[in-house]
């Protein structure tokens, strides 16, 4: 009977037709499955939960290559001790890659705060194994490990393990990922729950240089750096990093630089909803031919957000021509400094020449 309303076996019966003699029960068909799958046959079953960045939480955004946690947390039933697995799974996305060695697995009693949680033993109290091929980790408790957890009856454990996005992350998309925990009872009784799946997501920005007398002509050879604040860019300090340097990036011979993997958003704001503002530097200006163009003396404000990657989104910067290159490198301050040294300097040259006439 139950291999009936296995949730596979009934999506192929829908796709081949063997119901298609009663094309009005589809709908009925599915129901009756979803009921079984969420009703009966996990009814008693151990929960599983899983979380990003901070317990809790279902949605963050992070930069290429930056380490963050996923958080599985699995409830412990009252025959723990006496069962005959205990397994939690993740299939972890390719866009993702795993962080060895980082992995944290821990109880916790029910009413308990983080503060007390108890550590589990590597290779005593569990077996962790990752399929780099598959991209599957899995964690086993042991037979030791499941008496432990026999301390803490209707408590959790807690799983934590690091993820990076890698350079096949897609930009302003969610890329999700769920955890599956495989429990036998004692009398052979099978769960196999599934978690929420939260999501993790990257954005990008681009700068488009053009001529300033002449807009459809672009400019290649153009340098930027990307800031997190004004005036870290004011100051040139700080500058986001990409494989341990500051990430600077160049235009090509479209006139266009692209800075990618950039996290947007704040923690629990979805991929589509939340945007974070950065400051683009020039740190050098093109040369075309015998042609120098002016560096841009200020940052730039930009917006990053889930469709700022486009090319259609480009931020278009125009440069002026010139023979030299611009002395000013800083903000209104560095022109008031001047303008007021310059007058004590004019004050100073009168008195001396008052002086000399008396």
């Amino acid at each position: 009977m139950q291999g009936i309303f296995q949730k596979e076996n009934t999506d192929k019966a829908l796709k081949y037709g063997i119901y298609r003699h009663l094309p009005t029960y589809e709908k009925i068909i599915r129901n009756l499955v979803s009921f079984y799958h969420k009703n009966l046959l996990h009814q008693d079953s151990p929960s599983i939960s899983k979380d990003v960045k901070v317990e809790d939480n279902q949605h963050a955004s992070f930069a290429y290559y930056e380490e963050f946690p996923w958080i599985i947390k699995t409830g412990i039933p009252a025959d723990i001790a006496s069962a005959k697995k205990y397994e939690i799974t993740d299939v972890i996305d390719t866009q993702l890659d795993y962080v060895d060695a980082k992995e944290k697995v821990a109880y916790r009693k029910s009413g308990d705060t983080t503060d007390k949680d108890v550590l589990l033993t590597k290779d005593v109290d569990y077996t962790l194994s990752y399929d780099s091929g598959s991209k599957k980790l899995t964690l086993a408790v042991t037979e030791t490990g499941r008496q432990k957890l026999a301390n803490a009856i209707n408590g959790q454990v807690v799983f934590t393990f690091y993820t990076k996005l890698n350079s096949t992350a897609q930009l302003g998309v969610a890329i999700e990922n769920k955890a599956k925990l495989d429990y036998v009872n004692a009398d052979d009784k099978r769960y196999q729950p599934e978690s929420e799946t939260p999501e993790v997501h990257t954005g990008g920005i681009n700068v488009k240089k053009v001529d300033l007398d002449d807009i459809t002509k672009v400019l290649p050879g153009a340098k930027f750096k990307i800031y997190a604040s004004e005036d870290e860019a004011k100051n040139q300090v700080n500058a986001l990093q990409r494989d341990g340097k500051d990430y600077e990036v160049t235009t090509g011979a479209d006139g266009i630089a692209s800075f990618v993997g950039l996290k947007y958003g704040d923690t629990g704001k979805d991929a589509t909803t939340d945007e974070l503002t950065y400051w683009l530097v020039e740190t050098e200006a093109p040369t075309i031919g015998d042609v120098k163009y002016n560096r841009l003396r200020d940052p730039i404000k930009v917006t990053v957000n889930a469709n700022s990657h486009e090319l259609t989104a480009s931020y278009t910067v125009k440069n002026a021509k010139t023979n030299y290159e611009l002395p000013f490198t800083g903000g209104v301050g560095t022109i008031i400094f001047i303008a007021g040294g310059l007058a004590l300097i004019g004050v100073a040259l009168l008195l001396i020449k008052k002086d000399r006439k008396a």
